[in-house]
């Protein structure tokens, strides 16, 4: 078995850009305690009622979102990597979603326009979909 480390450049990609992501909802979460907008106690069960500012919610939610659809392409890169040396369409499908969520997070965690939002989840999708077809069938 040949592990070829090509394909785990783009899942480190988004493993830091993760990082992040939770360091800036870690800073804004402790900004508004100190601020006074965010009852620390909150933080012990996520359950009493408090108003979080907008943008601390923005990018709690999308760290959360860093959880779910990018797990699938972990699992496909893992596999490629496993598989030996990865085509260059392969690659580029990773760069592309890696890009693309990127791009995605940046809107979200800014503008927030949800159309241009939904535009680079969708594309990152279908890379991710695309990725998985390859991987596995060519």
């Amino acid at each position: 078995m040949n592990l070829d480390p090509q394909i785990l450049y783009p899942m480190f990609t988004l493993f830091c850009f993760t990082h992040l992501v939770m360091g800036y909802m870690l800073f804004l979460r402790v900004s508004g305690v100190k601020k006074g907008e965010i009852d620390p106690k909150y933080f012990k069960t996520y359950d009493i009622p408090v108003n979080l500012p907008n943008k601390t919610k923005q990018v709690a939610r999308h760290y959360a979102n860093l959880m779910e659809i990018p797990v699938l392409f972990y699992i496909i890169c893992v596999v490629v990597a496993f598989k030996g040396e990865p085509s260059s369409l392969v690659l580029s499908l990773a760069w592309a979603f890696v890009g693309l969520r990127i791009i995605h997070g940046i809107i979200h965690m800014t503008s927030n326009k949800i159309v241009f939002r939904l535009v680079f989840f969708a594309a990152s999708l279908v890379a991710n979909f695309v990725l998985w077809q390859q991987a596995l069938f060519n």
